[in-house]
């Protein structure tokens, strides 16, 4: 292998990755220094942005399961009716779960 072959690839010897960095000669003080804070320094979180984001990952997973919960029990409800109810208000017994679930008979 060349020396010059070398330069060509850059860090990575299969060449994947080279052209995603930058090229130092063509970079101004602003940009490496941008290129510096954000990607080889990256600031580090806080311990309440971490305890935001779990808190909110928590409750969408309480609120997730809710909403599902609602859903089973409102399946459950209409599984009980007889068929002449449902009938009634134009679901058949196959038809509950997508009723239940987008508010509409499946087609």
């Amino acid at each position: 292998m060349k020396s010059s072959e070398a330069n060509e690839e850059g860090p990575f010897p299969d060449g994947d990755g080279a052209r995603f960095l930058p090229d130092p000669k063509r970079m101004t003080r602003n940009m490496i220094m941008a290129y510096t804070a954000g990607i080889i320094h990256p600031r580090p979180e806080t311990v309440s942005n971490v305890f935001r984001r779990i808190s909110d990952q928590a409750h969408r997973l309480v609120s997730a399961y809710v909403h599902q919960r609602k859903l089973l029990r409102a399946e459950a409800e209409l599984r009980g009716l007889s068929d002449q109810a449902l009938a009634d208000i134009g679901v058949s017994r196959s038809e509950i779960h997508a009723a239940v679930r987008t508010g509409r008979r499946s087609r």
